[in-house]
C-alpha cells in the first residue's frame, strides 16, 4: 500500500465527525427502541421474552445424568445416535 496515500489520509480524516456520527448512530438507536416499546402490542411481546429469556438461564444447560456420566454415547435426547445413510441424497 502506497505511504503518501495512507499519510494524506489520516492527515485529512474527519476523526471529530466520525466520532459524532458514531455516538449519534447510538442514541438514534436507544430512541427508536423506547418509542417502538411504546406500542402495547410490542410491548406485550418484549415482555414475553424476557420471561422466557429469564426461565431459560435459570434451568441448566446439560442435564444432570450427562454431568455423572450416565448417558456416554448418547444423544442430547437420550437415544442412541444412529447414522443413517439411507437419508442421504
Amino acid at each position: 500500500m502506497n505511504s503518501e496515500f495512507l499519510a494524506s489520509l489520516l492527515e485529512h480524516y474527519q476523526w471529530q465527525l466520525s466520532l459524532y456520527t458514531a455516538i449519534g448512530i447510538g442514541i438514534v438507536s436507544v430512541i427508536a427502541r423506547q418509542l417502538v416499546l411504546l406500542v402495547p402490542t410490542f410491548k406485550a411481546v418484549h415482555q414475553l421474552n424476557q420471561d422466557a429469556c429469564s426461565r431459560r438461564w435459570k434451568r441448566p444447560c446439560i442435564s444432570p445424568g450427562r454431568i455423572a456420566g450416565k448417558q456416554k454415547g448418547r444423544s442430547l435426547a437420550g437415544r442412541p445416535f444412529r447414522f443413517d445413510r439411507s437419508k442421504i441424497t
